[in-house]
Formats: C-alpha cells, structure tokens, sequence
C-alpha cells in the first residue's frame, strides 16, 4: 500500500478565481489521508487531483452542495462544471420518471 496524503480544500489563489465576488473568500481545510493500492495509481496522472474531483462530484451527487458552489470548488465556470458533469456520466436533471410526469401534469394543467 502507498500512503497518500490529499487536501480536501482549495489553495487561496485558486478560491480568488475569476469570480470578482469570491475575493477574500476563504474556507477552512482539513487534510485527509487515505490508503490505496499502487497499481491502482499507474493510470492516474494526478491522484490528488482526480480524487478532489471525485469528492466533489461526490457531494454533488449527494446533494450536500449546489452546482454554483461545486464549480466554485473545482475553480471552473458553472457551465464548464455541467460539461464536466456529462463527461463524468452525471446527468444534470436528476429527476425520477415519475417526477417529470408529475411536472408536465402541473404544466398541462396551467
């Protein structure tokens, strides 16, 4: 086993951005250390990179955090983190069959 040590945060310039309205934003980090197989690592480039993105495709996932602040965290325009979202094979409209169904009858019925 290969001991990794990751940051579960963003540096303070990648939270200054390109977003006028994030400057002086801060969060506070934490450091998590995780434990995986080596050979799991011989196609991963950047393991800290790729598991920050999971985390936070995670939390999304989960419906723990909002698109806006998933792109904030992955310093990426919302609409880019949408495309992410697709090439990751994470659907943007998360809703059941039966819940359009139910939308569509509120719209007909307007």
């Amino acid at each position: 086993m290969l001991k990794i040590s990751l940051t579960i945060a963003l540096k303070f310039a990648i939270l200054i951005c390109q977003y006028d309205h994030l400057i002086g934003f801060v969060m506070e980090t934490i450091e998590i250390k995780i434990q995986v197989p080596r050979e799991i690592l011989k196609n991963i480039p950047d393991i800290s990179k790729y598991t920050y993105e999971k985390f936070v495709l995670g939390l999304y996932l989960d419906e723990e955090i909002s698109t806006g602040k998933a792109a904030r965290m992955l310093n990426m325009p919302q609409d880019k983190f949408l495309e992410f979202c697709g090439k990751n094979n994470i659907p943007y409209f998360r809703s059941t069959p039966e819940e359009i169904q139910t939308e569509i009858q509120i719209m007909v019925g307007l």
